[in-house]
């Protein structure tokens, strides 16, 4: 069955979640998300910030909810948000992050804030959750001012871009191993290619369609950047 993949929420007004692990540096990006945004669900470990941030813009859209263990935001905080439904999970197993994506919605894209420039470890991690098999039914993307990242699913997938908008530098990761791999509409195509880590890897790659058709026989990472 062909899974469909729409990048169109980046531009347009459709409705999206939005899950926030980091702000710092992402202000234009969280101010241009959050209008349409149903819902807002916040790490504890990002609320201080994102409370500094509104406090100094008199923004009058709070989060939905703030999720976490709890141990990294303060009282002040805590007051600022106290019309905020506050969820203490302390699970020290699962990551704020993982706590939070389970209170995003399975209907609407699933948007990631957070910045993969930064500690490697973390990067890594997020890059993980995005395949836990209890988010499969949802559409995350992680994004942040330059990157996208999204989990490709077994199977036949189509990526619509958007027409006259320019991303390049895709990269097809075959994070569950030794993957085959086809695929349609990029300037470098694959045929039934095995990729895996220490092998073929496919990385600063083209688009020369506006829909990508994407056949693996696991799941992949697709990561590209825009202008």
């Amino acid at each position: 069955m062909l899974k469909s993949i729409n990048l169109s929420w980046i531009y347009n007004d459709e409705e999206i979640d939005l899950v926030v692990l980091d702000i710092c540096g992402l202000e234009d990006l969280y101010l241009n998300l959050h209008p349409r945004a149903k819902n807002i669900i916040v790490t504890d470990a990002a609320s201080n910030s994102l409370k500094d941030f509104l406090a100094a813009k008199a923004a009058n859209k709070l989060p939905t909810k703030i999720v976490g263990d709890m141990n990294h935001i303060t009282q002040e905080t805590k007051q600022f948000f106290s019309g905020v439904q506050q969820i203490c999970d302390p699970d020290q197993c699962t990551t704020d992050c993982e706590k939070s994506l389970c209170f995003a919605s399975d209907e609407r894209p699933v948007i990631i804030l957070g910045d993969l420039a930064g500690r490697m470890d973390q990067s890594f991690y997020m890059l993980s959750i995005i395949f836990e098999e209890k988010f499969a039914n949802k559409n995350l993307f992680i994004y942040n001012k330059e990157n996208l990242a999204l989990p490709i699913r077994k199977g036949l997938n189509k990526v619509s871009l958007i027409k006259g908008e320019n991303f390049r530098h895709f990269g097809l990761f075959p994070v569950q191993g030794n993957t085959k791999l086809s695929t349609e509409g990029f300037k470098w195509n694959l045929s039934n290619i095995e990729s895996e880590f220490g092998g073929l890897i496919s990385v600063r790659n083209g688009a020369i369609e506006n829909d990508l058709l994407i056949e693996c026989d696991k799941a992949i990472l697709l990561t590209c950047s825009k202008q």
